[in-house]
């Protein structure tokens, strides 16, 4: 850890496109990061070197920020940004893990992953001391994604593999909703009511659709995953936790969906067996296999 952060300050040291300020906080904030967990680290240090911050026009710019791989820029949109830590850290995390533009975790198909898990892994970081995120259906989703499969979504996020990520879509037949919510993702940008709702409600069906005998199965053996408790505490039916309310419609019928599903499947959730292990702290992303065999058992 010593090592590595000589090595971003030295990097923040030949960076002449950002004041004396800027760098400080850099610093600080890289050094509470890997504090936390284990991230990539040699391209960040390089980036670093040569990173500039803009400012973006609203009319242009709709996202709280970019982050520009090619000119190895970022643009903010002050007027989407609530904690500006958080926001600064999400962008940090970019620089540090996608390699390059339009593949792997940057892939436009997993647009919604990319955000969401960014956002899980900022909060985790560095909280967040707004009220509300910049990728808020987007981090919803990608939990309850990441809980149906296991945490194998938010373990290949840090990868930066896009092949991966796509053949676990695939093998939990989760590709059709992740292209919902990548559609999702850009109507609300342009001003469109949310969808999370749906989403939402597909993805619940998707949880019970499992049979009963290997849903029971599975709560008995399997070590991380699909256990209600997990994937239950996860849903939101409230619209008034969203930063925007009067955008979202239907979350408050999303209980009653659940329990529907619930009955019909005969689940219920006080029959949980509470000593089972539920799904990881992101502490433990990094720490899962990272061997070409576990490649291989994903898809």
């Amino acid at each position: 850890m010593q090592t590595f952060m000589k090595q971003v300050q030295n990097s923040l040291a030949q960076n002449e496109k950002l004041n004396e300020e800027a760098k400080q906080n850099l610093l600080l904030l890289v050094k509470e990061m890997y504090r936390q967990m284990t991230l990539p680290r040699e391209l960040l240090v390089e980036r670093l070197k040569t990173v500039s911050f803009e400012e973006g026009a609203k009319f242009i710019n709709r996202e709280a920020y970019h982050y520009n791989i090619e000119e190895n820029s970022i643009c903010f949109q002050i007027d989407q940004i609530g904690d500006q830590k958080n926001v600064l850290c999400q962008a940090l995390l970019e620089m540090a893990i996608i390699k390059e533009s339009g593949k792997g975790l940057d892939d436009q198909s997993l647009y919604s992953i990319k955000k969401g898990a960014l956002e899980i892994y900022a909060n985790y970081l560095v909280g967040n001391d707004s009220e509300f995120g910049i990728s808020e259906d987007e981090q919803i989703i990608t939990n309850l994604m990441n809980i149906l499969t296991e945490n194998q979504i938010l373990v290949a996020t840090l990868k930066d593999d896009g092949e991966l990520l796509k053949n676990i879509l695939f093998k939990h037949k989760l590709a059709i909703i992740n292209d919902y919510a990548n559609y999702n993702a850009v109507h609300r940008q342009n001003g469109g009511l949310s969808q999370l709702n749906e989403i939402e409600k597909s993805l619940i069906y998707h949880f019970f659709a499992l049979p009963k005998e290997e849903m029971e199965k599975k709560r008995k053996i399997e070590k991380i995953g699909r256990y209600e408790k997990d994937f239950r505490a996860n849903i939101v039916s409230c619209p008034n936790v969203m930063k925007n309310p009067k955008k979202y419609f239907g979350l408050t019928k999303i209980d009653a969906y659940y329990e529907q599903q619930s009955r019909e499947y005969n689940i219920i959730n006080s029959t949980v067996n509470t000593d089972v292990i539920t799904i990881p702290t992101a502490t433990q992303f990094v720490e899962m296999d990272d061997s070409e065999d576990y490649k291989r058992r994903a898809i």
